[in-house]
């Protein structure tokens, strides 16, 4: 039986315009957590593309993204 927890998490899916459309090679940093946005798996599998961030007990997350194209600028 799963119950749930009280715990916070944070699933991210990135789109990407000037990198490509799925964001991959992304690097994102959310409350000192760091995960690469790929979908490298094993021999003829792919993992899912969304990264997933645990917050514990946060319900504010600072997320910072540096995508592989550069710095996004107007």
């Amino acid at each position: 039986m799963n119950r749930g927890g009280k715990e916070h998490w944070l699933t991210i899916t990135l789109r990407g315009t000037r990198s490509n459309r799925d964001g991959l090679g992304a690097r994102v940093h959310v409350n000192g957590q760091t995960r690469f946005a790929t979908t490298a798996g094993s021999y003829l599998s792919a993992n899912d593309k969304r990264l997933h961030f645990g917050l514990g007990d946060s319900q504010i997350a600072t997320v910072d993204v540096s995508w592989p194209s550069g710095p996004n600028r107007s």
